[in-house]
């Protein structure tokens, strides 16, 4: 009886006057998805499954263009750590022309006075602004030129002889408010390897079939704009 007397006083001893210090924790809470964004400047995302601060850069936006004519394809060569979610366009303003917005990744825009309904040539401020998926924004403005300058040629067939003519105009229906610039450098292709500066060409095929001819034409700015033809040879 003794010995089990002297036993419960010693566990007494050593666990029950122990101070809050030494007592068992509860575990924290922890929610089950997987990342935490903290709203703070240095823009981290905290990884709740390893407590670890992750570096979230803002995106860098910048796209490239091809121009024909008026109507320009854009592709968007914006990067960011995580990818970008949504992209805005403004394709800015030209004399008079209002904003217009777009919110594919690539879009083909056609620039023309909403006014006078005309192609005519124009100088356009471009904008892309890109998110990332904690709303972190970058945007970049970029200026292209357009043209009404509208490619277009005819041509007469003699045997395998054929005679091109030019046939280019800018198409802005009214120039009073800018210059509707002409063509002043031309580029053609007659689809058999063969190709030509000369404003009106003649070409001889060395044998029948079907070809397609491609003209380019320039302004004096190098705004270009193409058009292709098919043209039989017997």
């Amino acid at each position: 009886m003794k010995r089990l007397t002297l036993i419960i006083i010693t566990i007494f001893t050593l666990f029950g006057c122990a101070d809050d210090n030494n007592l068992i924790q509860p575990v924290p809470y922890i929610p089950d998805n997987d990342t935490n964004i903290n709203n703070n400047d240095n823009n981290t995302i905290t990884d709740n499954n390893t407590g670890t601060d992750i570096i979230d850069n803002k995106p860098v936006a910048d796209f490239n263009y091809t121009v024909n004519g008026n109507i320009v394809s854009f592709t968007d060569n914006s990067t960011d750590d995580y990818g970008i979610i949504k992209w805005e366009w403004n394709f800015g303003k030209a004399l008079i022309d209002g904003e217009i917005i777009s919110n594919e990744k690539n879009p083909v825009y056609e620039f023309k006075n909403p006014i006078r309904d005309d192609i005519s040539d124009g100088t356009y401020n471009v904008k892309l602004t890109v998110y990332d998926n904690i709303s972190q924004f970058n945007t970049i403005e970029k200026q292209i030129k357009v043209t009404g300058l509208r490619a277009n040629f005819s041509y007469t067939i003699n045997k395998n002889t054929v005679t091109f003519r030019d046939r280019s105009l800018n198409e802005g229906s009214n120039c009073f408010l800018v210059e509707c610039k002409q063509a002043v450098k031309w580029e053609w292709n007659f689809g058999d390897n063969n190709i030509s500066n000369e404003q009106n060409p003649i070409h001889t095929y060395q044998s029948s079939g079907t070809y397609d001819v491609m003209l380019k034409v320039f302004t004096i700015d190098n705004i270009s704009h193409y058009t292709v033809q098919n043209i039989t040879i017997e």
